[in-house]
């Protein structure tokens, strides 16, 4: 059936972001007074003319909207062995070679690198693209690592490891060249039900391990605020979900409690993935002392982290994902308690701002 109050609260957020989306208003508008079955209602002609004043006087749109409270973007972190020094804008290369095998395919290596060091303040440019406070060098030699396997899932040689060793570099002039070596290196598995794709090297699990060498090389190089930015990342979300998460969890999980600090710090950051993501590992997965730094952030640490949140509830409801954690982490952060249903939190929320 046709909801009003539903319809009501749709085109609420459709204002609230009406500005920078006009084109889409319109749409979302006539979208909002469409009832279940489809049927678009009788006075079709009147909601036109509300769409077309929209986009004739967006600022007007702008002015419906609650003007959130600013987030600074995050300062870059000082470089561990340079004393307080920072710097701003970093040339970035990356150097992968791979002798054992012909016509690799290169790994993305500097794309995912660049969108991590993006969310942690640096302005990244490639080498020879302008000036530049530091050259950021990456330089590895990966290598296939496989095994004859014989059983009822498969019998032949798989190429199921891999290996990387290389270095980091990180140079300005007058200072100390910083060298980080880098090692990671999976063995190959111990059985397998099928090996289609690994009978080929090319295929071997490389972007698991030079995610595990570059991030434990970037962490020697700026400390663990690496890790609570890099949970921000996502422009490939097969990397980010497969390969570059499961590493930043197994290391905040073994920081234990002094992963705490970042995790609050990251409740500031300009990412709104960043802040919606820290206040989960904050609430499920550290501890009653996370959980107790969670509820006494404040006011204006709510502001920010809260919407992200209810999103991130909405958009698992809707794929029939279990919801739990996230209400339960919206429930310590504001010390209300409306469960999994994301209407309501949609309505605390909207009266709240």
């Amino acid at each position: 059936m046709f909801s009003p109050r539903a319809s009501a609260l749709r085109l609420t957020r459709v204002l609230a972001w009406g500005v920078t989306n006009r084109e889409d208003v319109v749409g979302e508008l006539l979208g909002a007074f469409v009832s279940s079955e489809g049927k678009k209602m009788k006075n079709h002609k009147r909601l036109q003319i509300i769409g077309k004043a929209i986009l004739a006087i967006p600022l007007i749109v702008g002015c419906a909207a609650r003007t959130p409270t600013p987030i600074p973007t995050p300062t870059p972190p000082p470089v561990m062995g340079w004393g307080d020094v920072t710097v701003n804008t970093l040339c970035l290369e990356v150097e992968q070679t791979y002798p054992e095998i012909d016509h690799k395919s290169p790994e993305p290596i500097d794309t995912h690198i660049t969108e991590l060091l993006t969310l942690m303040g640096f302005r990244v440019i490639g080498l020879g693209e302008g000036l530049c406070d530091a050259r950021l060098s990456i330089v590895l030699t990966g290598e296939a690592l496989g095994a004859n396997y014989l059983g009822a899932g498969y019998s032949g040689y798989c190429f199921t490891g891999a290996y990387y060793d290389g270095q980091i570099t990180l140079a300005s002039e007058g200072r100390t060249s910083l060298v980080v070596p880098l090692f990671a290196v999976e063995e190959p598995a111990k059985s397998v039900f099928g090996c289609d794709k690994s009978k080929d090297p090319q295929n071997a699990p490389f972007a698991d391990v030079w995610t595990k060498a570059v991030i434990d090389g970037l962490i020697s190089v700026w400390g663990p605020q690496v890790l609570v930015n890099g949970l921000g990342v996502r422009g490939d979300f097969h990397f980010a979900n497969e390969y570059l998460r499961p590493h930043l969890n197994r290391l905040l999980s073994k920081m234990g409690e002094d992963a705490i600090p970042l995790l609050v710090e990251g409740l500031n950051h300009s990412d709104p993935v960043i802040r919606r993501d820290a206040a989960r590992k904050l609430a499920q997965d550290s501890g009653p002392e996370g959980r107790e730094a969670l509820a006494s952030v404040e006011p204006e640490v709510v502001d920010a982290v809260v919407q992200p949140l209810i999103e991130n509830l909405e958009a698992f409801l809707e794929r029939g994902f279990p919801g739990d954690d996230i209400s339960d982490t919206l429930e310590v952060i504001t010390g209300q308690d409306f469960g999994e249903d994301a209407s309501l939190w949609w309505d605390w929320w909207e009266e709240r701002q």
